[in-house]
Order: structure tokens, then sequence, then C-alpha cells
């Protein structure tokens, strides 16, 4: 991707998630960009740093470290930006991921929550997957089993539930609309509930098809790779971008 094609994509993204925000009566600063770089170069990832991005998805945790590296092998600016796992998360790479990743926004059981807790006095900031569409292929917890998984997590001084990252189905409007209204009511009904371990102030849903949909049904959130970064060259089937 060359500097002129990313400073367009991007500037483009900006007046859509703007417009969005709009159209919807909130203010852009109520939408977050997470720019999906898993497949990409770090040279493109480089780009979108320059242009002001500083918060990247990425769906595998080797690939991750293999791109950004790890002590003096790491370029200095990476130590400015916010990386979030958005890949489903394997028991024996949690200790690397909760080293590594600011934000682990995959979380999907309770096994997964007592490994990545840690001091109490620092609590692990995490979000949990929700599978909107309830697809068996797919990981997350149930839109109606939420509740009762995270009521079962607290008071867990080592975890903090800061936001729920919807997985949608793949299905056309008004389906979609309708998932992401679930996806949206259902935030709002743990946020009633006021647990001190799960804050859940965000709600990550919409890609780069979806997301002025999603901005509409009230996602904080948007994690964009096509619209942002083009065509992956290692795009695998069935991943989010």
């Amino acid at each position: 991707m060359s500097a002129r094609a990313a400073a367009e994509r991007a500037a483009r993204v900006r007046e859509r998630v703007d417009a969005a925000c709009r159209a919807a009566g909130r203010p852009p600063a109520a939408v977050d960009v997470l720019a999906v770089a898993k497949g990409h170069p770090l040279a493109a990832v480089h780009e979108l740093v320059q242009l002001g991005f500083h918060r990247f998805g990425e769906n595998r945790v080797q690939e991750a470290v293999a791109k950004y590296g790890v002590g003096d092998a790491q370029p200095a600016w990476v130590h400015d930006i916010r990386l979030h796992l958005i890949g489903h998360l394997q028991s024996n790479k949690v200790k690397l991921a909760r080293d590594y990743f600011q934000l682990i926004q995959t979380v999907d059981r309770v096994s997964l929550v007592a490994q990545l807790a840690r001091d109490p006095r620092d609590p692990r900031p995490i979000m949990v997957q929700v599978n909107v569409g309830r697809e068996p292929q797919k990981q997350g917890v149930w839109p109606e089993d939420l509740l009762a998984f995270l009521g079962g997590l607290g008071p867990e001084p080592g975890v903090s539930v800061v936001g729920l990252m919807a997985v949608l189905p793949r299905v056309d409007e008004p389906l979609r609309g309708r998932a992401m209204e679930e996806a949206h009511a259902v935030w709002q009904a743990v946020r009633r509930e006021r647990w001190p371990w799960a804050p859940c102030e965000g709600l990550s849903m919409g890609m780069s098809e979806d997301f002025e949909m999603a901005i509409h049904h009230g996602s904080t959130e948007v994690r964009i790779g096509t619209a942002l970064f083009g065509a992956r060259p290692l795009a695998t089937p069935h991943e989010d971008n």
C-alpha cells in the first residue's frame, strides 16, 4: 500500500465515520476506529500510525509478535500504539497474549478469565466476545447466557470487563440490523447491572462492510481492515475484517 493510497483510504474512512455519527446524532468522538492489521506488513501499519491511527487489531498472537517484535527488535513507535487481540485465544497462548496485547477482545470462557487475571491492584482489561448469531462454528458467549457468564465472574479483582465484542452473522439487511439491535440491547442490560468488575463501557461492533449501520445501532468501536488497508495478501476465510 503506497503512502498516497493509505492517506486516501484513511481520509475516506474518517469521512464515513463522521457522517455516520452525525446521521445517528452522535459526536464523532463517541466512536473509535480499530485498524485491523492482521495479514498486513509492519510497513502498512506504520503508514497508518503516521496518519494518526494508534489502535490496531491482530488475529493471531504469534503473528503479532513476529510482526511488531520484542525488546530491542521492536521499533520505537510501536510503544505508542495499542494492540488488541481480536482472534480466538488458545489456552497455551494466554501468558504471551496477556503480556503482549493491551486489550484482549475475545474472552469467552471462564478458564481464560482465570488465566488472564493478574495483580488485583492492576486489573487486566478484557472484552467478552458475544456470538450474536448463535452460530455453533463461531466462538463467543450466546446473548441469553451473557448475564450469567458475567455475573459468575465477580468479583474477580484481576480483570475488568471493559466491553463486549459482538460477532455478527453474515446475513443481509434487515437481519443484520436486527442482530445489531440485539447486541446493543444485551450490552445495555449488562451496563444496568453496574458490576464493578464489568463496567462494560464499550461495544465493539461493525466491520468494513457494515460499520455505518453499527454506528447507527450504538457501536462505540468499529473494527476496520479492508477499508483502511485494502485486501489482505494473507486473507483467511471467515475472519472479521
